[in-house]
């Protein structure tokens, strides 16, 4: 089994530690903690803010679990209202589960994936938007970008509130889709709706998308939940859609 090395970071506010190995036990305080820490840091520490935003090099491997795995585990925890005390764990890399949790005399099991409007659907397209973050703060227009001295400069200016709602309809139906295959009896998918509170901006819009993309695509797991970042953006289906 591979660990994650623990990486320190120098920065203006003294010194970083990314503290999380896989297949061991820690409570929720502690991943809070990291956060609140990690978010003080990369306001004052622009190096590690453009690193979180375009990973590479030797961060590459933690910042890719901290962003696809802990970060999604986090809001699951928030808006499900796990305790400080509760527990998780982290599965070994290439394990059908992503992480469990342990929460009084229950144990889950959750799979993460992410989805995003699907104009953020391509990596090449994402880390252009990353690459001119960082070098530049500004990105212009919507996809697909082109990089102009450094800037991505997007074809379309404008779009509609009915484009922003079918870019979160399709980008969210790829990312359930692909998992059509997994056989998620005893598992839980938890779906990390990212930017969509952005570009829906109404709870019951979310709610309302999600509720369709979930029933068209008939999974196996026993329970999936949809979510974004702010408190009420969470809709949860506890049953296996499967017939």
């Amino acid at each position: 089994m591979r660990e994650h090395r623990r990486e320190p970071w120098s920065m203006m506010s003294g010194k970083i530690e990314f503290p999380f190995e896989r297949a061991r036990l820690y409570r929720f305080h502690e991943l809070k903690a990291f956060e609140a820490e990690l978010l003080v840091s990369r306001q004052r520490d622009l190096e590690l803010d453009r690193m979180l935003r375009d990973p590479r090099g030797r961060a590459l491997g933690w910042i890719r679990l901290r962003n696809k795995e802990l970060v999604p585990l986090k809001l699951f925890a928030d808006h499900t209202g796990l305790s400080d005390a509760d527990q998780f764990l982290l599965r070994p890399e290439g394990d059908p589960i992503d992480a469990q949790v342990v929460t009084g005399d229950r144990t889950l099991s959750l799979q993460f994936t992410l989805a995003a409007p699907s104009w953020r659907n391509s990596g090449y397209q994402h880390h252009q938007v990353m690459r001119a973050l960082n070098e530049h703060d500004c990105v212009v227009g919507y996809p697909p970008y082109t990089s102009e001295n450094g800037v991505a400069i997007g074809a379309v200016t404008c779009i509609t509130t009915d484009d922003r709602r079918a870019a979160c309809h399709t980008g969210l139906a790829s990312a359930i889709a692909n998992k059509a295959s997994f056989d998620g009896c005893g598992c839980i998918l938890a779906v990390y709706a990212q930017d969509f509170y952005m570009q829906l901006l109404d709870k019951d819009l979310f709610r309302a998308l999600a509720d369709a993309v979930m029933e068209q695509h008939r999974l196996s797991f026993d329970a999936i939940c949809v979510f974004d970042n702010p408190p009420g953006f969470f809709v949860e289906r506890t049953r296996p859609l499967a017939s």
